[in-house]
């Protein structure tokens, strides 16, 4: 099929018998429900009140008496503003699903919510990546900044925009800690961290500064680049990395993003990467977002994740993965 380059600025990668279709074929909605809203007070007056969303399987069938896994999961950019619709953007909705609890023995799931907004000049404030602290360029070794070389020629100020902190790190590790005191049932050494785009980044910096407190993070689509002191900092802690991106991401672009650690992922212990060419839904279908063609679909690999990295024919996405996430998930907590 011929499609409008402008329109898919991928379109010259796809195959032959590549369709773009919908973006996912999954119906995350009936679990929605199932989630439990609370609120956390963060002491930090920039941030104020947090509010949470969580799945706790004991209310769901499964014995109180028993220890679970503990899923912490990270919206996107706006995900905020969506309300229990973060959870679906998280890649964690279908988690709280009768048959991805029954693969995982039964998970708690806990999805925050960024105290979003949009400001009078159409900017968004209060995402995840804010930070009251310049960035550091300093922290990216020489072989990573040869790698950015050709990106920096054409933008030097680049690495300033990846911040070393943000507002919100102590307090989601505050939350986390509130959590896991809250439900003695939940498992503090099998917590795994999610995060997608702005969560991601949320995510890299919340296992970069506390590796000792997840067994496992997925880092989908991650709006920030590791240096590689970080990335040993949390192979030596122990803790396994699944990072996830697509070849043709449209918003967090791999020759920035990836390109520079894909050295660093395959001699590193612990970590392990899915790299697709492009992101794909249940029906093997090229994902692409109604009313935003072309612009956004292979940034979404979290829907993958949330497919399970199983296609709707019941074959795996990647043979690296042949019972699915849920299955990737037992091994590496080893439940």
């Amino acid at each position: 099929m011929n499609y409008d380059k402008i329109q898919y600025p991928w379109a010259d990668h796809l195959g032959p018998d590549d369709v773009i279709g919908a973006a996912c074929t999954y119906d995350a909605a009936p679990y929605l429900p199932l989630f439990t809203e609370k609120h956390f007070e963060t002491g930090v007056e920039r941030i104020g009140t947090l509010r949470y969303f969580v799945y706790d399987p004991t209310e769901h069938g499964y014995s109180a008496d028993k220890k679970y896994p503990l899923l912490f999961a990270l919206h996107g950019a706006q995900g905020g503003m969506h309300d229990r619709v973060a959870i679906d953007w998280a890649g964690a909705a279908l988690y709280a699903s009768p048959e991805y609890q029954e693969k995982l023995g039964g998970m708690y799931i806990v999805c925050p919510l960024a105290n979003e907004y949009i400001d009078t000049e159409g900017q968004l404030r209060l995402a995840w990546p804010e930070s009251d602290t310049p960035g550091d360029p300093g922290i990216y070794s020489e072989e990573q900044r040869k790698v950015l070389e050709p990106v920096l020629r054409e933008n030097p100020d680049l690495l300033k925009r990846f911040r070393s902190g943000s507002i919100y790190s102590e307090c989601l590790r505050t939350l986390l800690k509130t959590v896991q005191e809250d439900y003695p049932a939940a498992d503090p050494k099998k917590t795994v961290l999610f995060g997608t785009s702005a969560g991601g980044y949320m995510a890299w910096r919340l296992v970069i500064d506390h590796p000792e407190d997840y067994a496992f993070a997925c880092i989908m689509s991650g709006a920030y680049l590791p240096a590689e002191s970080e990335l040993i900092r949390i192979s030596e802690a122990g803790t396994h990395v699944l990072v996830c991106h697509a070849w043709y991401d449209e918003l967090v672009h791999w020759p920035i993003f990836v390109a520079p650690n894909l050295a660093i992922y395959e001699r590193l212990p612990n970590f392990d990467t899915y790299f697709p060419e492009f992101s794909r839904n249940g029906a093997k279908e090229i994902i692409d977002i109604p009313g935003n063609p072309g612009q956004q679909g292979q940034h979404c690999i979290n829907n993958c994740i949330q497919q399970n990295l199983i296609y709707d024919d019941g074959t795996p996405y990647d043979e690296h993965f042949p019972e699915g996430m849920t299955g990737y998930i037992r091994k590496v907590l080893g439940i």
